[in-house]
């Protein structure tokens, strides 16, 4: 959550994180409350990270929000499971034993919400993933366990935009 609070600030400072997002640019620099710095450089007291780019594509010529939270789902997949992402692989964390750890459903669906190949099924906001991810904290803290909710129900964009397909009549 903290991560994901940090990253937001940043973003709404600087407008953009575009390619500067993977474990060995993030910089934590206080844990209480977590304070995040981007770095154009791997430094020495960064996350260790498997990736050697960023996951999303700089191609794309209409970056937004979505590409930032995609990147971000590849540093989390890369925490949990300690590789990189591929995006070619369909492997669920839930039937992931290397760790043995349990990783809940809802976890699992909130990082494939992130992974989605297209934009519009990511999401949309870093509110929208923050909202589940506090959801599913006050759920842990006071049940001790996060029970089943579908990520998402609360991630609204605030513009409207128009992606490159041409509507019929």
């Amino acid at each position: 959550i903290g991560l994901a609070e940090s990253l937001e600030r940043y973003y709404e400072d600087h407008h953009n994180i575009y390619g500067q997002l993977k474990g060995s640019t993030i910089l934590i620099t206080n844990r209480s409350p977590i304070t995040v710095q981007l770095t154009m450089e791997s430094k020495p007291n960064t996350m260790k990270s498997l990736l050697r780019e960023p996951c999303s594509d700089d191609l794309d010529p209409n970056k937004d929000v979505r590409f930032d939270l995609y990147d971000l789902g590849c540093v989390l997949y890369e925490v949990a499971t300690q590789k990189p992402y591929d995006p070619h692989s369909h492997v669920l964390l839930s039937n992931m034993g290397e760790n043995n750890a349990i990783i809940p459903i809802t976890i699992e669906l909130i990082l494939q919400k992130l992974l989605f190949k297209q934009p519009n099924d990511r999401y949309q906001t870093f509110q929208g993933l923050l909202f589940d991810l506090r959801k599913a904290k006050t759920q842990l803290e006071m049940e001790n366990q996060i029970g089943f909710f579908m990520p998402g129900q609360r991630d609204k964009r605030n513009t409207l935009t128009f992606e490159n397909f041409l509507y019929g009549r």
